[in-house]
Order: structure tokens, then sequence, then C-alpha cells
């Protein structure tokens, strides 16, 4: 199979909060099994931490890995009008391109949440692809069936690339949600169900880390972001593990861009 690791770096919990500890403690563990797998991903960006975090985001794109944007800061854009979300993402894009010096091709909307000025701004400023849907099962977070499984073009000719979800179940191929089940369960589930390609996975550097006393957050995302935490490391180890020894290549979205254009 053709997979992509998509990792979103954001402050903590889904830019809740100003915390960064997901970066600072569990970005450094994916970069080190990524390289130690010999795997590039797809880095999705959020504007307000490449500041703070340039050593990083250096390291990031000196590493080969991809380089796009998830906006500017980390809001509801289902809520903003296309002056606003051009801002958003506008400030983002000059933000990455001017600290690492490689064109950003790609786009995903916090949250998976869009609206329909959001394509439209993406168009404007010249991106090459757009990974704000889903097939999962969660309202309001995912887009559910009607998403087409593979990519495919939006109305002004950008290429949408979902983030996959496991057929039948919907679950999306996030990574809390895959440690929720287990590797066991996941690798059952992946060997007897046709996936279609390519396989676009997600993460955040916050999945891998214990959340930490804040007045911020609320009790449900506490409980969600603690279950099972001590597994993640293990677990995101044995997943790609598993699917390198498989003999799965793994791609950056802009390859599968790249395809798409040259297929015509």
């Amino acid at each position: 199979m053709d997979i992509a690791i998509t990792i979103d770096v954001e402050s903590d919990w889904g830019g809740r909060t100003r915390q960064c500890d997901g970066i600072e403690y569990g970005l450094p563990v994916i970069l080190q099994l990524l390289e130690s797998l010999e795997i590039k991903a797809t880095f999705f960006i959020s504007g307000v931490v490449i500041t703070r975090y340039q050593k990083m985001i250096r390291k990031i794109s000196e590493s080969e890995h991809e380089l796009a944007s998830h906006s500017f800061s980390h809001q509801n854009h289902s809520l903003l009008n296309k002056e606003q979300l051009f801002e958003e993402v506008n400030r983002s894009k000059h933000l990455l391109e001017d600290e690492t010096g490689a064109e950003v091709l790609g786009f995903r909307t916090p949250q998976f949440r869009t609206n329909k000025e959001l394509f439209d701004v993406l168009g404007e400023l010249h991106f090459g692809y757009d990974s704000s849907f889903s097939r999962g099962m969660v309202p309001t977070r995912y887009h559910g069936s009607s998403v087409p499984k593979a990519p495919f073009l939006l109305e002004n000719g950008l290429l949408e690339i979902p983030v996959s979800s496991l057929p039948y179940i919907r679950m999306p191929l996030g990574f809390r949600w895959l440690n929720l089940i287990g590797f066991t369960t996941f690798k059952f589930l992946l060997d007897r169900l046709v996936l279609p390609q390519p396989v676009v996975f997600y993460l955040h550097p916050f999945d891998l880390i214990q959340p930490a006393a804040n007045p911020e957050i609320s009790f449900f995302i506490k409980r969600w972001y603690s279950y099972k935490t001590p597994d993640t490391k293990k677990t995101l180890e044995r997943i790609l593990s598993y699917l390198k020894k498989r003999g799965d290549e793994f791609i950056l979205l802009k390859d599968i861009f790249h395809r798409s254009k040259e297929a015509g």
C-alpha cells in the first residue's frame, strides 16, 4: 500500500491551550521514530508555533519531511468569513515559506472544520491540495460517508486528499482512535480489509503525552487524552514498524498531488 503519515503540529489539546508540551516532549519522540524507520511524513504546522519553535521546524524541513499549513491560529474555521480565512491561511503560508525556503503546497484546517469560503481562499493562495476531509464517524469533526474514499478534485480544481477510515466501522485513521483499539486489533483489521489507496493516517505530538493540569481543558478532553496514554509510544512504534515490515511505501502528500497532476 501507499501510506502517508501526517502530523498536525499545534499547541496542546487541539489548540485549546497555549501550552506546547506535545511539541516539546512528544514531537522529538515522533521525529526519532521516523528517522529510525527511515520514514518521511507530512507535517501540518500551525503558524502560532513557528517562531516559538524555529529550531524544531527547521529540523523537520532539513530532515526532508514535507511542511504544510495548519492555518495560523487553531480556531474553528467553519465560523470565519472569507476575509478572516484569507488572513489566517496567508499568514501561515508565508511564515512557513520564509522559515524554510520551501514552497507550501498543502493545507489542513484545524479539527477538520471547513466552510465553503475556505476552498476559495486556498485556490486564491495557490495551494495544490487540501486534506481537511475524512469519512470518519464523529459528527461535526468528520464528514461521513458522503466523502469519496480516494483523492478527488474540488470544484475549483484543488485536490482533496481525505484522511482514511477503516471500512464498515468508519473509524478515522487518527492515532488516538488506533491507540483506543490497540495494535493487535488494528493489525487484525488491516490484514483483512481492503483500504482505498493511498492510506492517510494522522496524529498530533500531544497524543503521546499525559494531559497536564489545566482549568481550560474539559473533563471529557482530559479523559480522552489520558486513556491508555502510557501505551501511545509503543503503539505508534508497533504500527509503523509493522507497515514498514510489510513493505508498504511511505509517501508524502505532495507526492500524491504531483502524481495526480501527471495523470491529468
